[in-house]
């Protein structure tokens, strides 16, 4: 709860924020036949959600940290 509130008051500060697709966050990348190598953003500051839409088939999702693999 803490992070989406800080994340909602960030946005608060943005242009356009009632408009955005996003909001209350303050980006949305799509990601289509995707594969990368392990890494770490060092520079976010907060939360990462990833949401799929539709019905992906094979493939996974692979976070290193948590140790799991979706």
């Amino acid at each position: 709860p803490d992070t989406f509130h800080e994340i909602c008051a960030t946005v608060d500060l943005l242009p356009l924020q009632d408009t955005s697709p996003a909001s209350p966050f303050t980006s949305i990348v799509f990601n289509i036949n995707v594969s990368t190598l392990a890494h770490r953003d060092k520079n976010d500051k907060s939360a990462c959600i990833c949401i799929t839409v539709g019905n992906p088939q094979g493939g996974e999702l692979r976070l290193y940290e948590p140790k799991l693999l979706l």
